[in-house]
């Protein structure tokens, strides 16, 4: 009985060897999936940027997993806004899309920022958007969740190994 013992031991270790040499994907993809939960947690707080685009901006992130899952790469998208929301936006020129004429048959314009009405010709901007931090908080909030999501995920293997 010692030796059958000795044995399910060893076949055992060699399997939770196999584990950590083998391809890490799964693992991988759940701690890929933990890290863009937690940016998609940030960019639900700082909502849709409806100053970008027509319809506005709304934040997200992804996650790729490179190297038989030794490497796990989180993405902020779109990479601009998510810049803009960390640092904030300087002072900048505004300029009208088009010089077509509206429905009503006025020339098209642009609100400016800090004046009540339209304005038909480009508009600089003194003020500066407030930065957020939305890049350090999304990473801050991604590194401890992907680190628990691989322990869980490696934790689950080795179960299945030892039963």
């Amino acid at each position: 009985m010692g030796a059958e013992t000795a044995a399910a031991a060893a076949q055992r270790l060699g399997a939770v060897g196999r584990i950590f040499s083998d391809d890490l994907t799964d693992l991988g993809h759940a701690a890929g999936r933990a890290g863009k939960q937690a940016g998609l947690g940030v960019a639900r707080q700082l909502g849709v940027l409806r100053h970008m685009g027509r319809r506005g901006v709304r934040l997200s992130a992804r996650y790729d997993v490179e190297s038989g899952g030794r490497v796990i790469v989180v993405k902020l998208t779109p990479p601009g806004p998510w810049v803009l929301v960390e640092q904030g936006a300087g002072p900048h020129a505004i300029n009208p899309r088009r010089r077509r004429k509206t429905a009503t048959g006025r020339p098209s314009a642009v609100l400016g920022a800090g004046f009540g009405h339209p304005v038909g010709r480009g508009v600089v901007t003194g003020a500066r958007a407030r930065a957020r931090g939305g890049i350090r908080t999304a990473f801050a909030r991604a590194r401890p969740a992907i680190v628990d999501a691989w322990h869980d995920a490696e934790l689950a293997r080795i179960r299945r190994i030892y039963g």
